[in-house]
């Protein structure tokens, strides 16, 4: 698979889905309706370094976290 280069972009359209959550958060700015509270219990040890790998690799891989980068 090869990347798509978006340098010089500084904006893309939004999906429909996309669009309709904006919409909808315009309408109502304080509404958490879309927010998904997730917990997840680690038993064991964690190694940190490989975690961030994998929310790098998440990031890198999915343009939609690129923000977050």
């Amino acid at each position: 698979m090869l990347p798509i280069n978006r340098k010089g972009l500084d904006s893309r359209p939004l999906s429909f889905v996309q669009e309709r959550l904006w919409i909808i958060n315009q309408l109502n700015p304080e509404s958490a309706g879309y927010n998904v509270p997730v917990a997840i219990s680690i038993k064991g040890k964690l190694d940190i370094g490989i975690l961030n790998k994998a929310f790098e690799l998440i990031i890198a891989r999915h343009e939609i976290y690129a923000p977050y980068s």
